[in-house]
């Protein structure tokens, strides 16, 4: 399973959710938050791989989803949280519907304390450990 693959399933999930989606290095965050709702997904890390011609590789994945709250109360920026972190927990799931996939462990949810725009985001920063069959 090498890292197209992986970013071109979240992508396909993203999208269903209505989210724009983009994949990049953290110092290009800032650009890519421009359109709202959006998932941002670093580039998976490698971590580990068992196995030679066929077995098991393992990345790390920290995906950012973004949607705009400049005018938003503090209930309706929870309420907002609430949504992001549930959209994220779905399209994680669902990824490990895919026939390559192993596993999606460790699930992890912050808010995210990222100034990525002006115009007052309400963020949320998912980290997890993605196990593939190659």
């Amino acid at each position: 399973m090498n890292r197209q693959s992986l970013s071109t399933a979240v992508q396909g999930l993203a999208s269903s959710k209505g989210y724009d989606f983009h994949t990049a290095s953290a110092e290009y965050l800032p650009a890519l938050a421009s359109t709202k709702p959006t998932i941002v997904m670093l580039h998976p890390k490698f971590l580990s791989i068992e196995g030679h011609k066929h077995g098991k590789i393992s990345h790390s994945l920290t995906l950012h989803a973004l949607q705009g709250g400049a005018k938003l109360s503090h209930a309706e920026r929870v309420t907002l949280l609430d949504t992001l972190e549930n959209d994220v927990l779905d399209i994680l799931t669902s990824l490990s519907n895919e026939s390559y996939v192993v596993a999606v462990e460790d699930i992890c949810f912050t808010p995210s304390t990222l100034k990525l725009s002006v115009s007052g985001d309400v963020a949320i920063t998912a980290t997890c450990i993605v196990t593939c069959f190659f």
